[in-house]
């Protein structure tokens, strides 16, 4: 495992296929997908992310779990429900009933202390890091919280509302009929549809209808898939389009930078992975290239 410096953390320590899964360090704690050969099941588990990493939690592993946040990870072992465990392995509370209907799936992290949960009905509530439902499971879709603000969607009334980490309605907002892009605000914008929302749940602008999906505006620029050509560009914060330069794949904005890449079809290993020219793209929209 490397860190951001490109320093080595440790090297031949953990033996699984990297290839098959790749993995991350999330508040200093990975996991991996490791193959049993006598049960032919893989199992996941988590590693504290240091030079000597230590296992966290059941030694056999887990058959589903999300990333460490807030102190805790939800896992589900293999023989049980849903567990939320600390560092040391232990067990800090489990979710697995509420007011006698099943949970069937939780979110993989905490966002501002709150984290989503399904019910069997198929109704999402939240709770909070000691397992305490905050928002009752009443909504039929929902997003994660950020800069403090939900959208949530209530089938019922057919409303789209952005409410705050203890529930309350802030505002309604319109979905225009179109699938939701990244609903949940960013640097003070949300993309609901094609519409485009202040904080204050203001619509600011009607995005391009093409747009198929879109990426939360950091710096007032977005990435954007076109429906029909599936290609990726970028557009400004009116729906306009920056540069003429368009991308097989949408790799991600970090910081300053915005990762996109074509892919080069004709070049494969015998793994049948293949070769992606990157562009990295600054923010004065200079590009540089690299190969992978």
């Amino acid at each position: 495992m490397i860190g951001i410096d490109g320093k080595v953390l440790f090297k031949d320590k953990i033996n699984y296929r990297i290839d098959l899964h790749p993995s991350y360090a999330v508040n200093g704690v990975f996991r991996t997908w490791e193959f049993d050969q006598s049960e032919r099941v893989e199992r996941l588990k988590y590693y504290t992310a240091t030079e000597n990493p230590n296992p966290i939690g059941l030694l056999e592993g887990y058959k589903e779990g999300g990333v460490y946040s807030e102190g805790i990870i939800p896992v589900v072992p293999y023989d049980s429900r849903i567990h939320y465990i600390n560092l040391q392995g232990d067990t800090v509370f489990c979710l697995n009933h509420y007011k006698g209907k099943d949970i069937s799936m939780v979110s993989s992290f905490f966002t501002d202390h709150r984290a989503w949960f399904m019910t069997e009905d198929y109704k999402y509530g939240y709770i909070n890091p000691k397992g305490e439902v905050v928002i009752e499971p009443i909504y039929d879709n929902i997003s994660p919280f950020h800069n403090g603000k939900a959208i949530v969607y209530d089938k019922q009334n057919d409303k789209y509302i952005a409410i705050d980490t203890n529930g309350k309605v802030l505002f309604e907002v319109g979905a225009n009929g179109k699938q939701t892009h990244y609903p949940f605000f960013h640097n003070g914008y949300c993309i609901l549809g094609n519409f485009l929302y202040n904080e204050k749940g203001k619509l600011i602008q009607r995005l391009p209808s093409t747009i198929d999906f879109a990426s939360p505006f950091k710096k007032n620029v977005a990435l954007v898939q076109n429906q029909e050509t599936r290609l990726w560009q970028l557009i400004d914060i009116h729906g306009n389009t920056i540069g003429n330069s368009q991308h097989d794949n949408a790799l991600g904005m970090i910081d300053d930078f915005v990762y996109v890449g074509d892919t080069l079809a004709k070049e494969w290993e015998e793994d049948e992975s293949k070769y992606m020219n990157v562009y990295i793209i600054n923010s004065s929209f200079a590009s540089s290239t690299c190969r992978f």
